[in-house]
């Protein structure tokens, strides 16, 4: 093999493990459908969305950057809440919903939200398109910002759309 070759098939090597960035904005949020035995996620707000001057229509001030998720929930769901953990001094993260349908951001209202101590429980939460939107809380300093793990403890199905057998 080639001094080229072996470079070729090293950068192809390395380039395959570096893990790809994630979309956190509310214009391009991650999407994220839990598996059937749920799932934890681990991310940051940091470099995250800073569109926002606040969310809840307004209700809730936006003090740090936000990771963005978007989700469909579906029946019928194997999970029973969102958990949110992580923070650190000067960062208390929250987490808020929005139907995709009244957007993301300063102006949609809010749906369930939650925080470290309560989980947004699957009752709270009906079928359709949402975003989830993890931020730090209204109690901390301007750009605050933070690691977080968001759990499930189970699926929200999506509806099958098409299927072909080919």
């Amino acid at each position: 093999m080639s001094l080229m070759n072996r470079h070729l098939a090293m950068a192809l090597i390395l380039g395959a493990s570096v893990p790809a960035a994630h979309a956190q904005t509310c214009a391009a949020p991650e999407t994220w459908q839990p598996p059937v035995a749920g799932q934890a996620l681990v991310h940051t707000t940091c470099g995250g969305d800073t569109t926002a001057t606040s969310y809840c229509a307004g209700n809730q001030s936006a003090p740090g950057p936000a990771y963005v998720f978007q989700s469909t929930f579906a029946a019928p769901r194997t999970f029973t809440s969102i958990s949110l953990s992580g923070g650190a001094a000067g960062f208390d993260p929250v987490m808020y919903m929005s139907a995709v349908s009244g957007g993301c951001g300063t102006n949609a209202a809010c749906g369930p939200s939650g925080d470290t101590g309560f989980p947004i429980a699957t009752a709270d939460v009906s079928n359709g398109d949402w975003f989830i939107i993890v931020t730090a809380a209204s109690i901390d300093a301007g750009g605050a910002c933070g690691a977080f793990t968001i759990t499930t403890d189970g699926s929200y199905p999506v509806e099958l759309r098409s299927f072909d057998v080919g």
